[in-house]
């Protein structure tokens, strides 16, 4: 496995190449037109859970639904609202202040290609810089991400680009 990192200026990683910020710069053109879901395994701490999290790029809506213990947390941003969900004996909900953990690529500093990875029966186009590895499909819809600073791994299941239609409304 290659790891890389870009620390400051200096490209860490004889695998990665810079990036040529036309390239980024259209898979993250691509994303800003996005609905899609994916289903993940996440990785944190020797601890495995799923989540579900579906997005809306074009509303700004967001939806993560993660399971945990036996629990089922569901978390929905759509626009400047928010509203957060736990499933036990039935839903209870309750306004959010903050939502859904949004897991686009938004990064700011040096971004470099990375080796491509196959996540979810996909070759995906990988990106690396200081603080997470990021791999995309060829539509931008985020299958891996490794968040360096709390070495949290994301990885798709599978994904769809049609998500449904009552998706970011709160559950009864």
């Amino acid at each position: 496995m290659h790891w890389a990192w870009c620390v400051g200026f200096v490209l860490v990683c004889a695998a990665c190449t810079p990036v040529s910020q036309d390239s980024f710069e259209d898979l993250l053109e691509r994303q800003q037109q996005l609905r899609y879901g994916v289903h993940y395994l996440v990785t944190f701490d020797g601890q495995e859970s799923e989540m579900v999290h579906y997005v809306d790029m074009r509303s700004g809506s967001i939806r993560q639904d993660t399971a945990a213990g036996g629990v089922i947390t569901r978390t929905i941003t759509d626009g400047d609202e928010g509203v957060s969900c736990v499933y036990s004996a039935g839903w209870t909900c309750v306004p959010a202040v903050s939502g859904a953990l949004e897991l686009v690529y938004q990064e700011s500093g040096e971004v470099a290609v990375a080796p491509s990875r196959t996540v979810a029966g996909v070759n995906t186009q990988c990106f690396v810089s200081d603080d997470s590895e990021r791999c995309f499909s060829h539509d931008g819809v985020p299958l891996f991400i490794h968040l360096f600073d709390s070495e949290t791994v994301f990885t798709a299941q599978n994904f769809t680009l049609t998500i449904p239609r009552d998706a970011f409304v709160p559950p009864q």
